[in-house]
């Protein structure tokens, strides 16, 4: 069982996966798909998902698309 993720955790993300920016009705608005493994840190939690920094934007990633790092 993967330990839990907090708000200032660093995650490693696998290559290909999706990033995403939702929109005020839910709908994605933009996507990105990671080319090569990296580490993202955590600035907050949903049901569904992390909100991480990238770029100095904020997306959302499936929380089952990352592992806690350390």
């Amino acid at each position: 069982m993967q330990p839990p993720i907090n708000k200032g955790d660093l995650v490693h993300v696998p290559a290909e996966t999706m990033l995403l920016d939702f929109g005020e009705e839910k709908a994605v608005e933009r996507f990105h798909k990671i080319q090569t493994p990296i580490s993202l840190l955590v600035v907050s939690e949903s049901c569904e998902h992390y909100d991480v920094l990238y770029n100095s934007e904020v997306w959302c990633i499936k929380k089952n698309k990352v592992n806690k790092i350390g």
